[in-house]
């Protein structure tokens, strides 16, 4: 139940570098994402960090884009 989160994670640090995950700071939770990332599952439904971080920022600006990549 986790996992989306952390999907977003990376769109997260596109919109703000504060937000990027250190492998310095937390390689356990990298790795773990780095593993996520590759699994068959995961693939067929990940979604682009640019398509999140483009939701996330109409959201921002009260302005929520829902169908954003869907055309």
């Amino acid at each position: 139940m986790i996992w989306p989160w952390f999907e977003r994670l990376s769109a997260l640090s596109l919109i703000n570098q504060q937000l990027t995950l250190s492998a310095e700071r937390h390689p356990l939770l990298c790795t773990w994402v780095s593993t996520m990332f590759r699994l068959p599952a995961v693939k067929q439904c990940a979604v682009d960090p640019d398509a999140h971080a483009v939701y996330l920022q109409s959201c921002a600006n009260k302005q929520p884009n829902y169908g954003y990549g869907l055309e």
